[in-house]
């Protein structure tokens, strides 16, 4: 509670730049005594609004007015959470006070994928990381779809920094050969390193550009300089990403660092492959990471992991004849979309819809024999044990029954395996079945 000595001192000292903060009207109702709640109303207008050399600021009567009814709104709507606010001297701030607040959403990007804040997308070199950067850009530029997810439209800077005018101009024209009239993307092909003003003059740009909402720097060791006087890998990685963090929320975007990957393998953690210290995953928002199996592999994997998103693996295409990348989905997803593009021409299908013709419509086997059968009807099996012939079934039952009509069950035998048996709905199920 404030004493009326407090306030008075408080009054002695308050500058007219302050007199009609919140704080200023939260010291005049800090009290429970109504008479005095007035006389600290009465004299905070007079300090407020009386003419200069009268003791007072000479301050609009009418701003006054408007700031004191804002506030005392504020203040009836709930006047624990407005005073514990406003007379706080610290920045702590109670449970209490946090929940009285009203604060705007967390802004998303890409919606539900990429949030406001730092984030870093890395994998190794030559794996097509600034095709889909810049793919991203043209996304939210246009406010068009991102793999298959909606955007936020906005302005957006890509320092491309591995590249310059021409590469620029013809990775344009081939992702879109409409950009003659995007007034919404900026480039920039040279930077200055943090150490030297990176982030100053990056103010200087959302400044002449306060709708800009993504900023990708492709890629992030192009403006770290050098680093050879930190002492600590760890914080000297920490430091940088924390001044690029805090840069991202002060002005609510969302920061991209194009990264890389170590040459290691983890398959039990794609994170832990991103090049340096655990500092740089360690202070980002979120993190995206590509990776494959094999470099010649057609499709590739994109994890994503934060604060702010729930964890999600996508299979990517990159269609080399637009140079876009395309979503096919989760895994089981992506999956589920090759069994059925290749139904036909798979030899697990074309081995049971033979074995049903020769058999009347029934078939019943086991593993050994499944492999045996489609070995001699295609020449080779995809599959070669008996636990991933069973999840290639599994997978498979879905499309038998949608476009064949076949019926498929599957029975453990003891210790010998499964038994599979197949059959079209026209024919009786065998005994024991």
């Amino acid at each position: 509670m404030t004493t009326n000595e407090y306030f008075d001192q408080e009054m002695r000292v308050l500058s007219p730049d302050k007199a009609l903060l919140p704080r200023s009207f939260a010291l005049c109702w800090d009290t429970p005594d109504l008479d005095e709640r007035r006389r600290r109303d009465q004299k905070l207008y007079h300090l407020a609004v009386d003419p200069l050399g009268s003791g007072g600021f000479a301050l609009d009567a009418e701003r006054f007015k408007a700031a004191w009814t804002a506030c005392r709104a504020a203040w009836k709507e709930d006047p624990t959470a407005f005073l514990e606010q406003n007379l706080e001297s610290g920045s702590w701030f109670s449970a209490a006070c946090l929940m009285a607040q009203t604060l705007p959403e967390l802004y998303y990007v890409v919606e539900g994928f990429l949030p406001q804040g730092l984030v870093v997308l890395a994998s190794p070199p030559k794996y097509g990381k600034s095709w889909l950067a810049l793919q991203l850009c043209l996304a939210v530029s246009q406010g068009e779809p991102f793999l298959g997810m909606p955007c936020h439209p906005s302005t957006c800077l890509y320092l491309a920094l591995e590249d310059g005018k021409q590469r620029l101009q013809k990775r344009l024209a081939r992702l879109d050969d409409q950009q003659l009239q995007n007034r919404s993307l900026y480039f920039e092909t040279r930077a200055i390193t943090l150490g030297e003003g990176l982030l100053l003059y990056l103010e200087g740009f959302l400044s002449q550009h306060p709708d800009c909402r993504l900023v990708v720097i492709d890629t992030l060791q192009k403006v770290r300089g050098s680093g050879e006087n930190s002492s600590s890998l760890y914080a000297s990685d920490y430091t940088d990403m924390g001044h690029l963090k805090a840069f991202a929320d002060r002005f609510g975007l969302c920061l991209v660092l194009v990264h890389h990957l170590r040459k290691m393998s983890d398959e039990t953690d794609p994170f832990n492959r991103i090049a340096g210290s655990n500092g740089i995953f360690g202070a980002a928002d979120a993190a995206l990471v590509l990776t494959r199996a094999k470099r010649e592999d057609p499709r590739t994997i994109l994890d994503l992991a934060g604060r702010d998103v729930e964890e999600q693996r996508l299979v990517l295409r990159f269609d080399k004849a637009s140079c876009r990348w395309h979503s096919l989905g989760a895994p089981d997803e992506a999956e589920e979309a090759v069994l059925a593009a290749d139904y036909a021409n798979d030899p697990l299908v074309k081995t049971i819809l033979q074995q049903l013709e020769a058999g009347g419509g029934k078939w019943q086997t086991n593993a050994k024999g499944f492999l045996d059968a489609c070995k001699a009807a295609c020449g080779s099996c995809p599959v070669d044990t008996g636990q991933t012939l069973a999840r290639r079934l599994d997978r498979l039952a879905p499309l038998l029954h949608a476009r064949d009509g076949v019926l498929y069950q599957a029975r453990l035998r003891g210790t010998a395996g499964r038994n599979y048996s197949f059959r079209k709905p026209d024919c009786a199920p065998a005994p024991g079945e």
